[in-house]
Parts: C-alpha cells; structure tokens; sequence
C-alpha cells in the first residue's frame, strides 16, 4: 500500500474492496475484532466484510466506488461518505433484481485501532432505498 493515513487508507480500501472485489486483501485493512454499528444491527469481524463484500458483487457485479469524500480526520476518527454506482442484476437483501442501474451514498465513521487496522464503523446507507426505487416503474 503506497499511501499512508487513515484517509488514504481508506480511499486505497475501497478501490481494492469494493471496485476490485479482492476479498483476499480484508485482513490488511479490517481488525480480527472488527465491528461495524447499521440502526440496530451489528456485524462482526473480517468475516462479515468478506461476505458483504461477495454478496455486493454477487447482486451488483460492475459496482465500483464512484466517489470517496473526507468530512473530518481527527486522531483515530475519519468521517467520510462515499458514492457508489453499478447494475442490481440479482437479488440482495431480499429485494428483487430491477436490471437497472443504482447509485447510492454510505455515510461512515470509522475509528482505526493502534495498529492502524479499521476496529469500528458506524454507517448509514441508502442502498436498499436505492434498489426500491429501481423497482418502482417509470
């Protein structure tokens, strides 16, 4: 990884991640206690990134990280939103396929531990609004 800093860690996370889908890099940038906070839903350690990550691809094949914006850095904090774009061609989340073509925004607080691993997440996203809006006719 060329880059250093927490936001340049992030930007360099989300290409290999997200754009390339290399779940094999996850342990270079998620610790083993990793936890990540959605409403009332908590999903833990590198495992449950490795399958988001798959299930994302699996649903949205040509997803890529369309934009990555820094809000705030401050210490082991980063604040951040980033945009994302592809095609929903299979079923995630329970949702139907609409063969159409989304975008959508993750707001995110990321804490990184000691070792400069991400350990917490908090996130808000639109994407299953986004894929219900696909839905609708029009």
């Amino acid at each position: 990884m060329p880059q250093t800093g927490h936001a340049a860690r992030i930007r360099w996370a989300n290409k290999e991640l997200i754009s390339k889908g290399n779940t094999e890099a996850v342990g270079d940038y998620f610790a083993s206690r990793y936890v990540a906070r959605l409403g009332g839903f908590e999903g833990k350690g590198p495992a449950f990134v490795r399958r988001f990550i798959t299930q994302l691809h699996h649903a949205v094949p040509d997803v890529r990280v369309a934009s990555i914006e820094i809000l705030l850095e401050s210490g082991d904090r980063v604040a951040w939103r980033r945009t994302l774009k592809g095609t929903h061609k299979r079923d995630l989340m329970g949702i139907l396929a609409s063969g159409k073509k989304i975008t959508w925004c993750d707001m995110l607080v990321t804490r990184f531990n000691t070792q400069g691993k991400v350990a917490e997440e908090w996130v808000v996203s639109d994407l299953a609004g986004s894929m219900f809006e696909a839905l609708e006719p029009g």
